[in-house]
């Protein structure tokens, strides 16, 4: 009998995570990945270039995709990190509000979402603003109460990449990089694409689009990403040296300004002796992947962007937001200042000349064709004769790291019984409580 083929694009975590949980699966297939970066090159749009933590559920809406995914990530990817020895930082973190109605109203919110996706409740607690200033002296006599959350920890996302990729490898898969995928065709007669590569043609059964920030291009491809197109959005973290000897112990995150936008506002964290400040959040067409901190566009793409009615939409229903994040992102004052609110000006001063660049990261934010972001996460189906041979992971941005494993036991379970997963809607509640039923089985 002929072994499946599978073929999953993108070499990045959700790819790697994917095709690492099908060849768990032992379901007689060859598996393999497929990026067109060069080995080791760990530069995907929310790859490595990102705060590199494990979200601990607190923003997303209970119930939705995205918070049952990131829960059961969260869990995953921890126990993968210590299994396999990588570094880890169980630093929790501190969520800072100011005293107004809203934050107030928010941090509340915030506290009600960690129970409800999974935290401890002896892990969760409100805080007023001496209590938090007693466990991290560094921060503003402004805050007047703050959310801490035990649990979420930072890791190194290049160590998580490495050793992903070579447990593809020794379990049996295959890894091409250098290989651009350029067009997709589907056969009805025997039921399997041709996946058309910069080195030449492959055929699959089923393949699986976790293309990041180019998942919207691929999935074109074969027909879908009709109603929805990926926002490049660049964020720029910057650091400073701290000589006060008191060191941040958590991540410090401030209260969103705009809740309902998926960017927070700057946040920091400590390490290695410096504190990094970030990031920002600021549409760049044309770059969907670049990390030198270049600000230069590729012409050829923002034309590109900007034939599409969608990315205007877009523009006014964000416009209230463009003032502050413009002023983030070019000015070293107006970040600095929106960092130093978090910190105490007295005991460290966040000097606009001395914050350096650190590091430039994109999010591949889904954006639907009527220029709304969206805070969910999805997947879309392909098709051959009316049965589902391919899906796409629609929205690539945070927290696509924390929720990878979680997505690629999804992904791998929709493969091996793709015939129970042909009639239900995606989008539907049916398939989400199928989601939390799944890992539900996983857990006993």
């Amino acid at each position: 009998m002929r072994k499946k083929n599978i073929v999953v694009i993108g070499a990045g975590i959700k790819g790697l995570a994917v095709a690492c949980q099908v060849l768990a699966k032992k379901m007689s297939a060859n598996v393999t990945v497929v990026d067109k970066e060069s080995p080791g090159v760990y530069h995907m749009s929310d790859g490595s270039h990102n705060t590199q933590c494990g979200h601990s559920g607190l923003y997303y809406t209970p119930g939705t995709l995205k918070a049952i995914l990131n829960e059961y990530g969260f869990e995953l990817l921890r126990d993968y990190i210590i299994r396999r020895n990588l570094p880890y930082n169980p630093c929790g973190k501190i969520v800072v509000g100011y005293g107004s109605e809203k934050d107030n109203r928010l941090l509340e919110r915030y506290y009600t979402n960690a129970l409800a996706n999974g935290r401890s409740p002896k892990k969760v607690r409100m805080l007023d603003g001496n209590a938090v200033r007693k466990k991290e002296p560094l921060l503003s006599k402004e805050i007047a109460s703050a959310l801490e959350v035990d649990e979420p920890y930072l890791f190194n996302a290049n160590s998580i990449l490495r050793d992903m990729e070579k447990d593809v490898m020794d379990a049996g898969g295959t890894v091409r990089h250098n290989t651009r995928v350029v067009g997709i065709a589907s056969s009805a007669r025997d039921m399997r694409w041709t996946i058309k590569t910069t080195k030449g043609d492959l055929h699959a059964d089923f393949f699986i689009n976790a293309g990041g920030g180019q998942v919207d291009r691929i999935a074109q491809m074969v027909g879908g990403a009709k109603n929805w197109f990926i926002c490049p959005v660049v964020g720029i973290y910057k650091d400073m040296i701290n000589p006060t000897g008191m060191h941040l112990q958590h991540m410090v995150y401030q209260v969103p300004s705009d809740p309902e936008n998926p960017f927070l506002d700057p946040h920091a964290i400590e390490s290695d002796g410096s504190i990094h400040f970030g990031p920002t959040a600021m549409v760049k067409w044309g770059m969907r992947e670049h990390y030198s901190g270049s600000m230069v566009p590729h012409l050829g793409e923002m034309i590109q962007a900007h034939v599409n009615p969608g990315t205007w939409l877009f523009y006014l229903n964000n416009i209230k937001n463009v003032p502050r994040e413009i002023g983030r992102h070019y000015s070293n004052r107006i970040f600095a200042n929106a960092c130093q609110r978090m910190i105490d000006e007295s005991k460290l001063t966040i000097d606009p000349s001395i914050l350096r660049f650190y590091k430039l990261g994109i999010r591949g934010q889904h954006v639907s064709s009527k220029g709304v972001i969206s805070n969910e996460f999805g997947l879309e189906k392909h098709v051959i004769n009316g049965e589902l041979r391919g899906v796409t992971d629609i929205n690539p941005g945070s927290p696509g790291f924390t929720a990878s494993l979680a997505v690629g036991c999804l992904v791998a379970d929709i493969v091996g019984s793709h015939d129970k997963y042909t009639d239900i809607d995606f989008n539907s509640q049916a398939f989400r409580e199928k989601v939390r039923q799944l890992f539900i089985r996983r857990r006993k």
